[in-house]
């Protein structure tokens, strides 16, 4: 009889202590939220000092956050405790940027970088982690042919410059097409005057006027259409933007314009090569 109660306590310990179900926050990110994955998700903005998080599901309804902090000082543990709607919220949050993320990952930007040896490298930027800036270029190593795939470390990279776009002579075009188009729409209802048949010459002399005056008003209208264009396209472009690397952080610049490797795939990666 003692045996068996000993062995109910015992088993009723077991069921209270049992643990926390660990679970994966979203596809790609795993159980662990990291330094800079957060940075860039822009979770947990009011968090000082965060190091990572782990997260687990408690008796189905309760979504446990161990949020690690780490400073000069002390290294510790916060625990939260939230409903499965907060989970919910988050992966939504996260859902949205890989969403906007992944929309970058076919959309290259022109770039020129400068190594930290001197080396001046002109391509695409493809994508970036946290540790490697991807790009695709030519001419960067002697044993290769053509535009290749290579990956530079941002603690490499001395200098890298966005380069900037300009839809000046786009806007003058778009603009100029327009208006000549127009331009000569109204010269043609201008200068038509169906009811007229005195073919006398000071009749001709007068519809000769107004011939002059409708070619008049369409090379107006054309010249207003290029000008308008082209402060359009003059505003409408981006200067370049110069970036430096000091710390990872820094490669949240990037963010925006090229797409950041979120489900650390390394399947995505694996033909990139080295520069050196």
């Amino acid at each position: 009889m003692k045996n068996l109660i000993v062995t109910l306590i015992f088993t009723g310990t077991v069921f209270a202590l049992k643990p926390d179900s660990l679970i994966q926050i979203y596809p790609g990110i795993g159980d662990t939220l990291y330094f800079f994955d957060r940075a860039y998700i822009s979770l947990y903005p009011e968090v000082e000092n965060f190091k990572s998080a782990v997260f687990y599901i408690r008796d189905k309804e309760q979504f446990i956050s161990e949020i690690h902090i780490s400073n000069d000082d002390s290294n510790y543990v916060v625990t939260r405790i939230q409903n499965q709607r907060s989970l919910d919220s988050i992966r939504t949050i996260i859902s949205k940027v890989d969403y906007a993320n992944n929309l970058l990952m076919s959309e290259w930007h022109d770039i020129t970088l400068t190594t930290t040896d001197g080396r001046v490298i002109s391509g695409d930027l493809s994508m970036f982690d946290d540790t490697y800036i991807y790009i695709i270029a030519e001419d960067v190593r002697a044993d290769h042919i053509g535009r290749n795939p290579y990956k530079i470390p941002y603690t490499q990279i001395s200098t890298l410059v966005l380069e900037g776009s300009s839809n000046f002579l786009t806007g003058m075009c778009i603009g100029g097409g327009a208006g000549t188009l127009l331009g000569v729409i109204i010269a043609l209802a201008v200068g038509e005057d169906p009811k007229t048949t005195d073919n006398s010459l000071k009749n001709c002399g007068a519809n000769l006027g107004e011939g002059v005056s409708a070619v008049a008003i369409g090379l107006g209208i054309a010249l207003a259409g290029v000008t308008i264009g082209a402060i359009v396209g003059a505003s409408t472009s981006t200067d370049d933007e110069v970036i430096t690397f000091e710390s990872e952080l820094d490669l949240l610049k990037l963010k925006g314009h090229a797409g950041y490797l979120l489900d650390k795939d390394s399947r995505k990666t694996i033909n990139y090569f080295d520069i050196h």
